[in-house]
């Protein structure tokens, strides 16, 4: 994985500001988790840098293994944990449907985190419980599961379940549907 003090980062693209922001994001995650001062807060800045209103960039790609490795140090039943995991399903969905470019390198990397990120996926599923304390429910972490082998039409109807509009989760404005046949939302007969 592209180690978070390369330079190559601030080449990268993001959906807000420039690519170096991630890497400070990601290692202030890993502190507050270590520190035991996790809230799901924490992953407002990286849904902002790497995947907003369904748009994703190459700097996604680069932080996805980082957040997988960080899911490996951490229990299948932790919050953390499955917050990500959460995350990094709908980011995988979001770049399948945007078809986002990258380099080889760096798909490289995705590719192979991908793999330990199903895994981790599939130990964590028997700990979801569909409870007011956690924002998202087993239609979204099944929308997970889904986008991580390879199925993000699929995800997307599994994370359309629970949340039952298109309105970014981000900044509650309305996601003009993009027009894909993996987005639910999408109608190709709608010329507006």
């Amino acid at each position: 994985m592209l180690p978070l003090d390369d330079p190559v980062w601030a080449e990268l693209r993001q959906c807000y500001g420039s690519g170096e922001e991630i890497p400070v994001a990601i290692r202030r995650l890993q502190t507050q988790i270590a520190d035991g001062k996790y809230s799901d807060e924490e992953l407002v800045d990286l849904a902002n840098f790497c995947c907003h209103q369904w748009s994703t960039c190459d700097g996604t790609y680069a932080a996805i293994p980082h957040l997988i490795g960080i899911c490996q140090e951490l229990p299948p039943a932790s919050q953390p944990r499955m917050d990500l995991l959460h995350l990094i399903g709908w980011w995988v969905a979001c770049l399948r449907l945007d078809q986002t470019q990258a380099s080889e390198e760096l798909i490289g990397w995705f590719n192979e985190a991908l793999t330990v990120a199903r895994d981790l996926t599939a130990e964590s599923l028997p700990f979801v419980q569909d409870d007011a304390d956690v924002s998202w429910k087993l239609s979204d972490f099944l929308g997970a599961f889904s986008a991580l082998h390879g199925d993000p039409a699929l995800a997307f109807v599994l994370f359309e379940l629970q949340e039952g509009g298109a309105d970014c989760g981000q900044c509650g404005n309305f996601i003009r549907p993009l027009e894909s046949p993996m987005n639910p939302f999408w109608d190709e007969n709608d010329d507006t």
